[in-house]
């Protein structure tokens, strides 16, 4: 009988391991596209800069 109270909290301490996981994957995967994002931008913006330089 103990054993499969064990067994029941063992599984269910995997299962929240897992979801706090995946969650951590997805704010990190997030976080990447917002760090991508803002690299684009940056070098639109300094390239935008480097065409008025060359305009002037």
């Amino acid at each position: 009988m103990d054993l499969i109270i064990i067994t029941f909290i063992l599984i269910g301490v995997v299962g929240v391991l897992d979801q706090y996981l995946k969650e951590k994957r997805s704010r990190e995967s997030k976080m990447k596209d917002i760090a991508r994002r803002l690299e684009a931008i940056e070098r639109k913006e300094k390239s935008e800069k480097y065409q008025e330089r060359e305009d002037v």
